[in-house]
Order: structure tokens, then C-alpha cells, then sequence
């Protein structure tokens, strides 16, 4: 029961906070696209590095599920197959950067 309730109080917070302190709520996973952006730029990927990118939902609490963030897929050119992947919360701040599959990118944790 605590989760239903968690997050929509957590969206009051953050809403009611301000856009100086928490930043801005996504309306879609895609929202989060100048983020990440940054996020790769970071690790030294730039813009024309990046072939495409998924944005997806990620989700916790099975058939009552609740988003908790987004993934951000993204496929690197150098890379034969696999992806890097950001991690951000709600408001769309990045956790976590890491490469997944068979993409290798200097400066990125394996995943």
C-alpha cells in the first residue's frame, strides 16, 4: 500500500518545489532527451557519435506498477551491436551511465 501512495506525494514535493530546485516532471520518456544528451556528452559522446536512441519507462510493483524512471538506449556508432545506456529518475537527472551488450566505449562502466 505505501508504494501507491509514495510517489504521488513525491510528485507533489517535487512539483512544489519549483523548477530551481528539482528540475522539471516529464511528461514522457523522450522529455528526457537534453539530458541525456548531457549525460553522454559527459563520458565524451557527442551528438554525431549517437545513431539512434530508446527512450523507456522503467517500472517497479509487478500488475499495480508505478513508474520510477527512465532508460535511455542508445546506439553508438563505433559499436558493431549493443548500447549505452542512461539511467535517470523522474525529473529526468541522470544515475547512472553504462554500456551494455558488445559496445565498448572508453570511459563508460560495462554493465
Amino acid at each position: 500500500m505505501r508504494k501507491k501512495v509514495l510517489f504521488p506525494l513525491l510528485a507533489l514535493a517535487a512539483c512544489s518545489a519549483g523548477p530551481s530546485s528539482a528540475g522539471f516532471m516529464m511528461g514522457s520518456p523522450e522529455d528526457c532527451a537534453p539530458r541525456v544528451a548531457e549525460a553522454l556528452r559527459a563520458v565524451g559522446i557527442g551528438p554525431d557519435q549517437v545513431a539512434s536512441t530508446i527512450y523507456l519507462m522503467e517500472t517497479a510493483g509487478g500488475r499495480e506498477a508505478i513508474a520510477v524512471g527512465v532508460a535511455a538506449w542508445s546506439r553508438i556508432k563505433s559499436c558493431k551491436s549493443g548500447y549505452v545506456v542512461v539511467q535517470l529518475d523522474l525529473l529526468c537527472h541522470p544515475y547512472q551511465t553504462y554500456s551494455f551488450g558488445e559496445c565498448r566505449v572508453k570511459g563508460v562502466p560495462e554493465g
